[in-house]
């Protein structure tokens, strides 16, 4: 069960590391393109649910390991 929480930590992080970096990606668009406006808000809104979600599975981890 740590190894599932382990996967789900890391994929998280590069997740949210990823949706940060193509939302840096997008900020090079036209200042009026749409690609700007509107994927740079998905990308750092993912980015921050992931961010969410890692910190979710390392509180599950932490408890699950003290508890059995």
């Amino acid at each position: 069960m740590t190894t599932f929480f382990n996967f789900i930590i890391g994929f998280c992080s590069f997740g949210s590391v990823l949706h940060a970096g193509l939302a840096v990606a997008a900020l090079n668009e036209p200042i009026n393109s749409m690609i700007r406006v509107q994927g740079c808000n998905k990308f750092i809104t993912v980015s921050i649910f992931f961010l969410c979600l890692m910190f979710l599975a390392m509180g599950a981890k932490n408890l699950y390991e003290n508890n059995f």
